[in-house]
């Protein structure tokens, strides 16, 4: 992308500063026209999926994201799963990529659950909705709505033999859709909307 102008930069720095933070959108190649050592830098997923990290340079180190799935991710399966997929395509993996590694894990354990009875839909949702499997992500495991329960982990981007990373610097266990909240006091809520949470710390 271009490098930000003065003015531009002015005011996404007076913006950074009353909100104490900066976003992904101001990246350049460009050092000397980023928000670099100046703020800690946090990223949507997306941005620095392992597909899209591969492709940039030394704007993306230090950058810390959330989510479900990293190539770093210290378990047997993960690291198979990531040796063989570098081999076949040559980078590693991305949580796009391990989505369906991980819907393929849990659709083999149901069907080794009722012995490949497909065809018997009943058994194959009261099966899936009850066990828990280890997967590249970590262990997986659904709630009675039928949302997933699994790690979240924080990233940070680093360099590690050459290449980008998403290094893996902490770990929250069996996060629902719920997170810390009583699945029943959530649920007496409004569902999302426009109005709702209400939107108090917009500016006019």
């Amino acid at each position: 992308m271009d490098p930000l102008t003065g003015r531009e930069r002015m005011a996404v720095q007076k913006v950074a500063r009353r909100k104490n933070f900066s976003t992904l959108c101001l990246q350049s190649r460009d050092s000397e026209h980023t928000l670099a050592g100046q703020y800690a830098h946090a990223g949507g997923m997306t941005a620095l999926d392992e597909a899209v990290l591969r492709n940039m340079g030394d704007e993306a180190l230090g950058i810390v994201t959330a989510n479900w799935y990293s190539a770093e991710i210290e378990n047997a399966i993960n690291k198979r799963f990531v040796a063989n997929f570098r081999v076949d395509w040559g980078y590693d993996p991305g949580f796009y990529a391990a989505a369906t590694y991980t819907e393929a894990a849990v659709l083999e354990a149901t069907l080794k659950a009722i012995n490949g009875r497909i065809e018997d839909k009943q058994a194959f949702m009261k099966a899936v909705r009850a066990l828990k499997v280890d997967t590249a992500r970590g262990p997986v495991q659904f709630d009675k709505f039928g949302n997933v329960i699994g790690n979240v982990y924080i990233r940070k981007v680093e360099r590690k033999e050459g290449r980008l990373v998403n290094r893996v610097i902490q770990t929250y266990p069996n996060v629902s859709q719920f997170w810390t909240y009583k699945p029943e006091e959530f649920l007496k809520n409004p569902v999302y909307s426009r109005d709702f949470p209400p939107a108090k710390n917009l500016e006019s």
